[in-house]
């Protein structure tokens, strides 16, 4: 008998799966997938990202069990969870992706590695993401790019071998099963490979401005959505588009369409940055230049940064936004890591782990080289201050965001909605919006 374990991490998909292509060969398979307590209760994780893990394993589950093998899902330590499969099948071949991750997830490979050489079971790890492995600087990285997202995507496989039986117990496990006490995101996105399709379907018709998101983020994030998969679909519309005649071709949407895929390799980019320098998720690759602010953190700032009670409404406003529904869009997301860093001159790290809880579509490769580079700690000639007053006036000109998060201000006039602390104190008694009680002061001197 021939078994195959297909481990399933940020994969969570069926479709343009090299991984699982490779492990359908074998006679029999085993899918499974490892709620791991080290990081389900680590500072980065949050009950949303279990909520949206969770819907996305209940169709892959469908889409395995449609082809012959359901998936079985454990908690554990994952070497314990391997000598569990080992001692009940035999002996196996382990198939996975590459993951880069954090710092646990890239111990708990290496502690696998080790594993699987200890007791002879090989270890087959397929590429992921555009990410390229033990790169070589001196090489053209976007040229690699290209070449791996260029071929077709992988269909799914038709036919999955059968299980030798299943490990018990087996299934989901909510949040609270799992030891985390607070509450999912009512207003996030739902997971699932559906959901993605049908965003992605809509997506192409109509042009991304310059403020929006994709909403893809989150999906290709844990792999229900491949990159080459996006990849191949931007290239198929602007296909589409080329041949029209010219005068029926939507500029609009070509340029959207560039925009995204700069956005698609970009994201690769900065993965590929982590692989190649993991100390970026802790320290900065700027040497020296945040020693002056690890004495200087203000647990007060940061309490009022991450309540959005800082005082200057785009910023609050960013903050109750992402704390109902995990999401921001990227010019937000780069104020409120410059606000905290060069505002409030608090260090990065503890700001970047409160993020990381909020982002449904956090990834530890997109997230830490952004926290680091709108931090100024990456490129030194980066304007490090974001004046949030002028980004509010040119982000939200009539202040329907602000009043949207912020109904506390909704009868604020549209001259005093980003600057509230300027409105003179009878006009504050006539609308009822008292500053400093009704909303808070400014925490810190800003200078425009």
């Amino acid at each position: 008998m021939t078994l195959g374990v297909m481990w399933f991490k940020r994969d969570l998909r069926v479709f343009d799966h090299q991984a699982l292509v490779e492990a359908a060969r074998n006679r029999h398979l085993l899918p499974l997938y490892v709620y791991e307590p080290e990081l389900v209760r680590a500072p980065d994780c949050a009950p949303q990202h279990i909520g949206f893990i969770n819907e996305c394993l209940a169709e892959l589950d469908q889409a395995l069990t449609g082809r012959g093998s359901p998936l079985q899902i454990q908690h554990g330590e994952i070497t314990s969870v391997l000598k569990r499969v080992l001692d009940s099948f035999g002996t196996f071949t382990l198939y996975s992706h590459e993951e880069t991750g954090n710092a646990l997830s890239t111990a708990r490979d290496l502690r696998v590695a080790d594993w699987c050489r200890a007791n002879g079971i090989r270890w087959k790890e397929s590429p992921s993401n555009g990410v390229v492995r033990r790169f070589n600087p001196e090489d053209d990285w976007a040229t690699e790019w290209q070449k791996r997202m260029r071929k077709p995507p992988l269909p799914a496989p038709d036919f999955l071998g059968t299980p030798p039986g299943i490990l018990t117990p087996n299934g989901p496990m909510t949040p609270y099963q799992l030891g985390i006490n607070s509450a999912d995101k009512s207003q996030r996105q739902r997971g699932g490979r559906k959901q993605a399709l049908l965003i992605m379907k809509t997506l192409f018709n109509e042009p991304l401005t310059p403020e929006s998101g994709s909403r893809l983020s989150p999906y290709i994030a844990y792999g229900a959505l491949s990159v080459r998969e996006v990849a191949h679909k931007i290239w198929k519309t602007r296909a589409d588009i080329l041949a029209m005649t010219q005068e029926a071709q939507p500029a609009e949407m070509l340029d959207s369409l560039q925009s995204l895929e700069s956005r698609l390799r970009s994201r690769c980019q900065f993965i590929q940055q982590l692989e190649s320098e993991p100390r970026i998720e802790t320290m900065s690759l700027r040497d020296g230049v945040e020693l002056d602010r690890e004495p200087q953190f203000n647990q007060d700032y940061f309490d009022r940064w991450r309540d959005g009670e800082t005082g200057f409404p785009l910023v609050d406003a960013a903050m109750k936004m992402l704390a109902a529904t995990g999401a921001i869009n990227f010019p937000l997301r780069a104020l409120l890591i410059n606000f905290s860093s060069c505002q409030l001159w608090n260090h990065w790290r503890e700001p970047a782990l409160h993020l990381a809880r909020e982002f449904i579509d956090y990834e530890p490769g997109v997230h830490y080289p952004q926290v680091q580079l709108h931090s100024g700690l990456i490129d030194s000639d980066r304007q490090q201050f974001t004046n949030p007053i002028r980004l509010a006036q040119s982000l939200d000109e009539d202040g329907a965001f602000v009043k949207r998060w912020l109904p506390q201000l909704e009868q604020v006039p549209t001259a005093y909605i980003f600057k509230p602390w300027t409105m003179p104190l009878v006009l504050q008694q006539e609308i009822g919006v008292l500053i400093g009680k009704d909303y808070p002061t400014p925490v810190v001197d800003h200078l425009e």
